[in-house]
Order: C-alpha cells, then structure tokens, then sequence
C-alpha cells in the first residue's frame, strides 16, 4: 500500500463518519485551553468532524490550542468571520502537532472587511495569510486576539513580510534566511497584549484525532512510501 492510497483511506473513512452525523461542537468549558502545544486541548471523541470550537480569551495574555486532524488540507477552512462571538479582531495560527512548526496563519480576513481571521489550507489572496497545509496530519490550531503573537526560539515573532530580526515566517515563505517550514524555529511562547471576549471557529474539513488503527494506516503507508523511494 502506498501512501497515497493509505492517506485516501484514512480521509474516506473520516468523511464517513461526517456523513453519518457524527460531528463535534467543541467547548472550551471551564478548564482552559493551553497556549503551547504540550498543553492544548484535544477534542473528541476520537475520528469525528469537527464543526466547531468555541471558547474564550479571558486575559490580555491568553491564547488557545487546539488538537485537529486535516485529512484533505485543500478542504480545510477554518474562520472566526462568523459574527459569533465577542472578540473582534482574532488572530488564527497553525502549527505542526510533532514539531512546534508554524505553517499558515492570517490576522484579518482576506475575504472582507472584518478583523476576524480565516484560515484555509491552500496559498490565500492576502500577502498576510502565509502557508499552505503541506499533508494530511495532526495539526494544533490557535487562536489570540491581535495583537498577541508567537516566539520562537531566537525570540523572533511573527510579522508581515517581516524580514531579520522579526521573523517568525510560516510554511511558503519564498526566499531568504526566514524560507522554509516553520523557519526559523518551533513555538515557544507568545509576546504582546490583546482585547477579551469570546469566540467561535468555524471548520471545514477538520476531524478529531482519528483511532489509533488509523493512525497505524497512515504510517504503514508512509513506510512503504519511503522504502520505495530509496
């Protein structure tokens, strides 16, 4: 089995139990969602569609982490443009679950004239939404009022076209010292001070972190992928 089909598997099976009806609305609830991803919270239950996830950002200082699974990252779409919630200007990051890595994020909608945020898994319109989702995998999705931000190692965050010494640039940054994934390192922690309020993402193509069977699928299909490439 290749890893393609392996991965296709994983997404029918996974766009099945959409289509049964077995969805999640995420609530933050009273335990509050980390800010890193050792201590985001993972919805459940296991290999859903998530259509949702509400919560707050209760503090200047507060961010939120989320555990998603992206099975078709072109079909992922995920925005606070929804005119739910309290907090009106949001920021939405997404990082790599295994390494900390940014991919994409976006400040203000490049769809209109809203300060919310939107997310999608292919390169946007907006010189702001920088990434495109590069596989099928776990991700952990974030979400901040402006203007609190990620740090990297080097203590670099992110910034628009931002070029050295701010540079927290994301997954398709074209050229130059800051190019590459997540360049030039994993999350650390946030910086800055943002607004209060409450919040709703809405999601395409996003599941809960499916069976640990399915999880075994993809990998048996990422071996053999890479055994036949050597």
């Amino acid at each position: 089995m290749s890893k393609i089909a392996g991965l296709s598997l994983v997404a029918l099976a996974l766009a099945g139990a959409a289509a049964n009806g077995q969805v999640v609305n995420w609530s933050e609830g009273a335990v509050d969602a980390g800010d890193l991803i050792g201590t985001q919270q993972t919805p459940g239950p296991a290999g859903f569609a998530i259509a949702t996830i509400s919560g707050s950002i209760s503090s200047s200082t507060d961010v939120d982490c989320y555990s998603i699974f992206l099975p078709d990252p072109p079909a992922f779409v995920a925005t606070t443009d929804n005119g739910l919630g309290t907090l009106g200007d949001t920021q939405l990051f997404l990082f790599r679950k295994f390494d900390a890595r940014g991919i994409i994020m976006n400040d203000d909608s490049p769809i209109g004239t809203t300060l919310r945020s939107r997310l999608t898994g292919v390169a946007g319109p907006d010189p702001d939404d920088l990434g495109v989702v590069p596989a099928p995998d776990e991700y952990a999705i974030c979400i901040s009022g402006y203007n609190r931000d990620p740090v990297s190692p080097a203590g670099n965050i992110w910034a628009a076209g931002s070029v050295a010494p701010h540079g927290f640039r994301w997954e398709n940054a074209p050229v130059g010292a800051f190019a590459g994934p997540g360049a030039p390192g994993p999350l650390t922690g946030w910086t800055g001070t943002s607004g209060t309020g409450t919040y709703t993402i809405d999601l395409t193509g996003v599941v809960t972190k499916p069976e640990p069977c399915t999880m075994a699928l993809m990998g048996v299909g990422a071996l053999l992928a890479l055994r036949r490439r050597r």
